[in-house]
């Protein structure tokens, strides 16, 4: 490790200060580890591959420190819990040391993969005192769009989040497959909002709605027909035909779930299907349930990178 230090002190005032820079270091399982530096550096930590660097300066005046020191994080890949963290990006500027505080808005990307699920993930946020995470940013890449959350907290103290998702410009299929519409598909693109809370583990939708930007295709064909079809006597087989071609010009999707329960998805149609009736237009309002599993599993997933985040960035500042 090449740590280079240059300052002044002014024993009258009792002032100084320094210019810190450390060169970057290159961890790798099997070899060099934070825990070789420092014991608290890596003290139950797994394994850490990347590089790290420090450049910056420190003042002191009457027994205070007041550090400026830029953590610099390359290619990072470690194991969090229950997800593997690799291409960790970013840059963190510390203006406390113990515990470690950063300024606001410090930038994280990162590629995560949990569940059998890839997500690309952008942050933005300040590590506090407490020690907790606040998060200005925090967007996910999602089958040629964007899955973003409202700021919220991440504190080891705190058992419930509470944040809105703006889903953009998310392909139906992919949609449809994070919310679980089983025998769903299409194309198209949708834009809207999930009002989202998680508490130990699950989470509840309150009047979530996603909405496709224009026309386009779906075809539906549930395993287990929802009320509303079979409920529909003896056109229940010319729903299904009508439903498995459906041109649509408008489509939206209602998302609810309690805490506890069972989520529902209410899916509005408008169009037609060319190859059944082809004058004929349809609206549809369908029920389905669905336990959003996926959903959770997105919204997990992106928790727990975001606290190993916060784990690693504190551990690095010396925690």
């Amino acid at each position: 490790m090449k740590v280079q230090i240059k300052g002044q002190h002014d024993q009258a005032a009792n002032s100084g200060s320094a210019t810190v820079t450390m060169a970057p270091i290159a961890f790798k399982r099997g070899g060099r580890q934070p825990a070789g530096l420092s014991p608290a550096l890596g003290a139950g930590a797994p394994p850490l591959e990347g590089a790290v660097a420090v450049d910056g300066t420190v003042r002191w005046a009457k027994n205070v420190l007041s550090p400026n020191l830029t953590l610099r994080l390359k290619d990072l890949a470690f194991a969090a819990a229950g997800a593997q963290v690799s291409a960790l990006n970013g840059n963190l500027r510390f203006t406390k040391l113990w515990p470690p505080v950063t300024a606001a808005d410090q930038a994280l990307s990162a590629t995560v993969q949990s569940g059998g699920e890839t997500a690309k993930v952008k942050l933005a946020g300040q590590l506090t005192a407490k020690p907790a995470l606040r998060l200005s940013k925090l967007e996910v890449g999602a089958a040629g769009g964007t899955i973003a959350a409202s700021p919220f907290m991440v504190d080891t103290g705190k058992a419930k989040i509470e944040t809105v998702l703006t889903v953009t410009g998310v392909e139906l299929a992919e949609i449809t497959r994070i919310i679980g519409i089983g025998g769903l598909s299409g194309t198209g693109q949708l834009d809207g909002t999930i009002p989202l809370t998680l508490a130990d583990g699950k989470v509840a939708i309150a009047g979530g709605k996603l909405a496709a930007r224009g026309p386009g295709l779906l075809s539906f064909r549930p395993d287990n027909l929802p009320p509303q079809i079979a409920q529909a006597g003896d056109d229940v087989d010319l729903m299904l035909r009508v439903l498995g071609g459906f041109h649509y010009e408008r489509l939206s999707l209602g998302l609810d779930k309690g805490i506890n329960g069972e989520g529902t998805v209410l899916l509005a149609l408008e169009g037609r299907n060319p190859e059944v009736a082809a004058d004929q237009p349809y609206n549809f309002n369908i029920r389905i349930d669905s336990n959003f599993d996926r959903l959770a599993e997105y919204a997990l997933l992106s928790l727990t990178s975001a606290q190993e985040l916060l784990d690693r960035a504190a551990r690095s500042a010396g925690r």
